[in-house]
């Protein structure tokens, strides 16, 4: 399913042709795309639910009931870290690799990256048969 802008889907609904019905679906959007991908997750809106973003993997999938309630998730990842993280694993050109970040005072995850990675942004709204078949060429051929 597309999403949609307000102007787009106004649009749609005047050229609508009768009997079609036009109605807003939430998504979720990954500003940060790849980034933390694996231990973030998705969560895509469930037919089954009511159209009801449901965590499929990662923290998404952890902490979906808080997510779905509207509380909030806090972790001890440190963007910084996870950058730098994410840099040293592509730059080391191994192809198939992971690293983990662990604060030596309290043992506290401060990074945890994995390569090859996604983009949980494919899933939002339904993965493409293009990306999903480059998704696992990607993983398999390394």
């Amino acid at each position: 399913m597309p999403s949609w802008y307000p102007e787009q889907a106004e649009a749609l609904e005047r050229l609508r042709p009768i009997g079609a019905v036009v109605r807003p679906v939430e998504y979720r959007r990954y500003p940060l795309g790849s980034v933390g991908a694996h231990w973030i997750g998705f969560a895509p809106p469930s037919p089954s639910e009511g159209l009801r973003l449901v965590g499929r993997t990662g923290v998404e999938e952890s902490a979906d009931n808080t997510l779905a309630r509207g509380g909030d998730v806090r972790l001890s990842i440190d963007l910084r870290f996870q950058l730098v993280a994410e840099m040293a694993l592509r730059d080391a050109k191994v192809g198939r690799a992971a690293a983990v970040v662990v604060d030596p005072r309290d043992g506290g995850i401060l990074a945890a990256a994995s390569i090859p990675s996604f983009d949980p942004n494919l899933f939002g709204a339904g993965i493409s048969h293009d990306d999903w078949t480059a998704l696992h060429k990607t993983t398999r051929d390394r």
